[in-house]
């Protein structure tokens, strides 16, 4: 029984809580909106408060059997410090190990760097998103407390995708008659 249960949990991961009744101590995956308690962030490519973005930095080389290839310059995701996930009127504060720093300023001299084919984007979460935090759940006297390794956003959410392309060359548009 015991095995099954390791089998299944290795398997599937994490249970899923979205429902503020299921809410108990442990490993899980927990779904709700984010809501800023504090300070928002500044997103690096636009300049929008959120409460945590991932951005991804590329530039293209030549390759020997491809012709270009796309390498990976810089990959970053950055967590307010303040916020929480509110599960059907159940508001739980995260804790996000933030997997570094990276602000407007960088990304400005990543792009006038030269690099061909720069190309960044950025994956925004809003208050109010909806989100999959996964991670561990602990008690605190009265209050439960998350402390994440993993966020998403859920697909049911408005998107917050910003693409952002700087290219030395345009293609012409030929019409034909």
């Amino acid at each position: 029984m015991i095995l099954s249960k390791l089998l299944k949990r290795i398997w599937y991961g994490p249970p899923v809580i979205s429902k503020a009744e299921e809410i108990c101590t442990g490993t899980a995956s927990v779904e709700g909106k984010a809501v800023s308690n504090g300070k928002l962030i500044s997103s690096p490519l636009t300049s929008t408060p959120c409460i945590a973005y991932k951005y991804r930095a590329t530039y293209l080389t030549p390759s020997r059997t491809q012709g270009f290839i796309e390498r990976v310059l810089k990959d970053v995701e950055v967590y307010s410090l303040e916020f929480e996930i509110d599960v059907e009127g159940v508001k739980i504060p995260v804790i996000a190990k933030s997997k570094g720093e990276f602000d407007r300023d960088e990304h400005l001299k990543l792009q006038s760097a030269g690099f061909r084919g720069f190309k960044a984007n950025e994956v925004l979460i809003r208050h109010g998103n909806r989100v999959r935090i996964t991670g561990k759940i602990t008690k605190n006297e009265d209050k439960f407390l998350l402390i994440s390794k993993k966020i998403e956003l859920l697909p049911d959410s408005p998107s917050s995708l910003t693409f952002r392309r700087k290219s030395g060359k345009k293609k012409k548009n030929r019409m034909e008659k």
